[in-house]
């Protein structure tokens, strides 16, 4: 008997919390269906500044085929001076000495 008594009232406090949760569910979709995501001009440009990027290849083509050729035809060089600045993680140029 005990048990059943138990039983009774587990299922008693279920049923008197059951209307409450139901009303949380009701107010948080009207709260859901009010709300909405408004980005900012800043988030917008970015954003399609984004998707530009992505829709871009990887590999700029013209630029790879022209420093093919360019050392294919032994025309390629690369001063002193920029392999050390690049190196070092400088920009150094002949222009600023």
């Amino acid at each position: 008997m005990i048990i059943n008594n138990a039983v009774q009232a587990i299922a008693g406090a279920y049923s008197v919390n059951q209307p409450t949760a139901v009303r949380r569910t009701q107010n948080a979709e009207q709260l859901a269906a009010s709300d909405r995501y408004v980005p900012s001009r800043e988030g917008q440009d970015f954003r399609t500044m984004l998707q530009e990027l992505k829709d871009t290849d990887e590999v700029r083509v013209n630029k790879v085929e022209y420093l093919e050729k360019a050392i294919a035809d032994g025309t390629y060089n690369v001063s002193s001076y920029d392999i050390a600045g690049s190196m070092l993680g400088l920009n150094m140029s002949r222009a600023a000495y």
